[in-house]
């Protein structure tokens, strides 16, 4: 199927509903919540404005209890008064004419004690995940297992309430309902636990629940998908084969989509490194004609950009795409794409209200790298694979660095049979980091400090040995050197003050930063103004109060606070 059937063929799901083309847009995580997780204006805005065109939005994970959210800023759905907040975004996506669909979660033993006041987060068993510093979680009690099932319904029945046309259970990403299918972290041996058998249980339950909520509601038409991650890194971990069986049982009771949860739309086994089939292949060769999983709608993501990269992606086996990053830096991509345009993802450091993006998400890491793409104008590589040495004690391997004009866009690893489960795993935490970052200049892995080293090194020395070359065809000496009347060093609040001082003095300044992104200690302040009853409230129809300001502050103090330096910050944070 070619771009231009895409783009006006529908497709209808199992149970009747229909979407007018085969592009959506993916959820993405925007960290965009108020403290409780419910709505803020500008989301909404952020969501309609990018519907344009769309088959449908699958809108950001939300909470289903308030132990369930594995990041700040996240999105609720664990009480009644979250529904007209969610109630606008849904509105905003169908105006548009696109399907508006909730994904629903509950992070489990991935939720950090300080974004649950301090508690314990909960899980199949008391496993730690496989992660420097987890937090070993508590055990669920088979009690605590049925109610947590019930409020995923809950949700459903709120999602159903607030308008959207489906939900996405999610159950990729390391989160509870993965937790429940995977080895690793379900050790227990009752109902819910056990063999491959005992431990599809509490997917197919949450499954169940969705549908007993459609039907009370009498949604005939309402869409029910499900988002997986295909294998696990952990031993012992979820395989391919693993997920097969369990997409195959929830197929069986009902499911209108599959969404693959990857990195790029081609990736191939994270665990038989050998193996280069992309996923979607094996996928497509292990389903027989008379399968309920054959009959089910698959949706790619990752890397879904420009019309090449939907060809592609549907040619592979794909019936749906979900487009992530290129519909943040355009709200109106399907436009563009229909009219050839070939896009980049790079925005102007001065466009973030333009494009309603929410100002979380603007300083959010992959968001934040494509801006600094736009800045950092001077790097020049020659296009390319380059493959360098990557050396570390016992470690010897070599990797491959792929090079567009400006960026690093793969790192791979050439495959070695010596290469063992936990280098790899670092592997592929450090190329991601470094990915988004667009440079080698990123974290080390805690606990592969030196293993990690030695992988930026040699990513380092690709850029230095592509430069050069770029400099040798494009007739620069590579020993000719800069001068500069002053020289910043870092990025900070100071760092800029001076060297927009000094260029403003006629001097020619160049800001040295170490960080891949600029703004040192001034990007953590970046949540906007404390303040209540405001002119820019008011302008925007928003309703507050100092009363309301002065009990979110003590919450957010835990109670400590003075309260009567804070009655005095409530009092004059208007006048600053």
């Amino acid at each position: 199927m070619d771009l231009n059937n895409v783009l006006n063929t529908a497709l209808c799901f199992p149970k009747g509903q229909t979407i007018k083309n085969r592009l959506l847009m993916a959820p993405m995580t925007t960290c965009s919540g108020f403290y409780d997780g419910s709505v803020p204006q500008d989301l909404v805005e952020y969501y309609g404005k990018r519907a344009q065109g769309l088959g449908a939005v699958i809108v950001e994970c939300c909470f289903i209890e308030p132990l369930g959210p594995a990041f700040p800023g996240a999105l609720g759905i664990d009480s009644d008064k979250k529904i007209p907040g969610l109630a606008r975004i849904a509105n905003a996506i169908k105006q548009q004419g696109a399907l508006a669909i909730l994904q629903i979660y509950h992070g489990g033993r991935m939720v950090e004690p300080e974004l649950i006041g301090g508690k314990t987060p909960v899980a199949p068993s008391a496993v730690a995940a496989a992660r420097e510093g987890a937090t070993t979680p508590r055990e669920l009690s088979s009690q605590e297992i049925d109610v947590l099932i019930t409020k995923f319904g809950d949700a459903v029945n709120r999602a159903i309430k607030a308008g959207f046309d489906g939900v996405e259970i999610h159950g990729a990403n390391t989160y509870l309902i993965q937790q429940f299918f995977s080895p690793h972290s379900n050790r227990r041996q009752d109902h819910w636990g056990g063999d491959r058998e005992k431990r599809t249980r509490f997917p197919l339950a949450v499954l169940d629940i969705a549908h007993q909520m459609v039907d009370r509601a009498e949604a005939n038409d309402f869409i029910i998908g499900y988002r997986f991650s295909p294998e696990e890194m952990e031993k012992p971990g979820i395989t391919f084969k693993d997920s097969l069986y369990l997409l195959e049982k929830l197929a069986q009771r009902g499911l209108d989509y599959v969404h693959f949860s990857v990195g790029h739309w081609s990736r191939s086994s994270i665990i038989d490194l050998a193996d280069h089939t992309p996923l979607i292949t094996r996928y497509r060769q292990a389903l027989s004609p008379s399968s309920s999983l054959a009959k089910v709608p698959v949706i790619g993501v990752g890397g879904i950009v420009n019309r090449t990269d939907v060809d592609q992606a549907l040619a592979a086996g794909y019936d749906l795409l979900a487009v992530g990053k290129a519909c943040i830096v355009y709200p109106d991509w399907w436009q563009r794409l229909h009219s050839g345009e070939r896009l980049t993802l790079e925005m102007e450091s001065t466009q973030r209200e333009a494009l309603s993006i929410p100002e979380p998400l603007w300083y959010f890491s992959l968001v934040d790298a494509m801006i600094r793409d736009v800045q950092n104008v001077g790097k020049k590589f020659k296009a390319g694979v380059y493959h360098e040495k990557v050396e570390a004690e016992a470690l010897k391997l070599v990797i491959d660095v792929q090079l567009d004009t400006d960026r690093i866009t793969d790192i791979r690893l050439q495959p070695d049979s010596s290469l063992d489960v936990d280098f790899t795993q670092t592997f592929e935490q450090l190329r991601s980091r470094m990915l988004v970052a667009n440079s080698p200049y990123v974290d080390a892995i805690a606990g592969a400090t030196t293993q990690s080293e030695a992988l930026k090194k040699a990513v380092s020395r690709a850029l230095s040995t592509s430069t050069k070359h770029w400099a040798e065809d494009s007739g620069v000496d590579p020993a000719s050197l800069e001068h500069y009347d002053v020289i910043v060093i870092g990025s900070g609040g100071a760092g800029l003050a001076a060297a927009i001082n000094a260029h403003d003095l006629g001097a020619k300044v160049v800001v040295v930063e170490r960080m891949p992104t600029i703004g040192g200690n001034t990007l953590k302040a970046s949540v906007g103004m404390n303040a209540a009853q405001t002119r820019y409230q008011q302008e925007k129809g928003i309703q507050d109060s100092k009363a309301c300001f002065y009990e979110e502050t003590l919450k957010g103090g835990k109670f400590k606070n003075n309260p009567d330096l804070l009655q005095q910050f409530v009092e004059r944070a208007r006048r600053l």
